[in-house]
């Protein structure tokens, strides 16, 4: 770290405010310049409800990282996943640029305990999920200042699908992953609108044995094709819960991820989340006038 490291506890001046800070819905993107300071962060309990986790992204290293005394040094191109209900200090050497995602509590869905046990995990991001993330990460830190997607709430969702999809990658009970795991989910995300997505697909694709890429998804929850089906089934519950596709019917969105079926479609929404479709949006709707109302 470089010599000339502020220390906030002798030298009281003010944090320097990020060089650029959005708000998607309730994504909250910094992108920061390191100039030599050291940030504390004191998340207040409210904060903490709402963005429980952290995601740092080291664009121009290095970066270090103290968590519950526990001190990380990060290098360029590295990821760590962060809690936000703990004290966290950042200290950037003088050329350090970074950029810092405040996952919001309602993107993090059924992740929380992939997002969870990855907490103070170091991603390295040459290969696999992480280099998407980073890439994704990357583009974001570009056009920060100027971005404006039209449906600002899917952005917190497809970001927090990805960090989790990258947080399984690795050891799973003190055993190595299959790689054929991580590579098969990446496939399957970026061709679920190919509705004849199937095992025998992506084991042609990830030129593997069917019997292989089955063998791979044993210590899954979830099948190759009940992989699939949730990951669809995801896609509806984002954009039912993203007021931008309020003007789309349950059915329209069902349809547009291959549920053309809408009781068959509403039969697996609710065994998967306990609510019909048009149930999850209404509470979704409720649920975003009280966070506004909060806010």
């Amino acid at each position: 770290m470089s010599a000339a490291m502020i220390d906030v506890a002798r030298h009281p001046a003010p944090v320097p405010t990020p060089q650029v800070r959005r708000r998607f819905d309730e994504l909250l993107i910094s992108r920061w310049l390191g100039a030599s300071t050291r940030v504390i962060a004191e998340p207040t309990r409210v904060h903490a409800q709402r963005w429980p986790f952290l995601v740092l992204y080291v664009m121009v290293g290095p970066v270090r990282v103290e968590q519950t005394s526990t001190p990380t040094d990060l290098r360029a191109g590295e990821i760590v996943l962060l809690s936000n209900t703990e004290e966290l200090r950042i200290e950037c050497a003088e050329n350090a640029a970074l950029l810092l995602v405040n996952v919001p509590i309602g993107a993090v869905g059924p992740y929380g305990h992939a997002l969870e046990s990855a907490v103070g995990r170091v991603f390295d991001t040459r290969e696999g999920t992480p280099h998407l993330v980073a890439r994704m990460l990357d583009g974001l830190a570009a056009d920060l200042d100027v971005i404006a997607p039209m449906h600002p709430g899917q952005l917190a969702r497809h970001l927090v699908g990805f960090v989790a999809l990258a947080c399984e990658d690795g050891h799973v009970d003190g055993r190595s992953r299959d790689p054929n795991i991580g590579r098969a989910k990446e496939y399957i995300e970026l061709n679920l609108r190919d509705f004849e997505l199937g095992p025998n697909q992506v084991a042609r694709c990830l030129n593997v044995s069917i019997r292989t890429l089955h063998r791979a998804f044993e210590r899954e929850s979830l099948s190759v094709a009940g992989w699939i089906r949730w990951r669809r089934l995801e896609h509806c519950r984002s954009e039912l819960a993203d007021r931008g596709f309020d003007h789309d019917s349950v059915s329209v969105i069902g349809a547009r991820w291959g549920f053309w079926d809408a009781a068959h479609f509403s039969k697996l929404f609710k065994t998967q989340y306990a609510a019909s479709p048009r149930a999850y949006r209404a509470q979704s709707a409720r649920q975003d006038i009280a966070n506004a109302a909060s806010a």
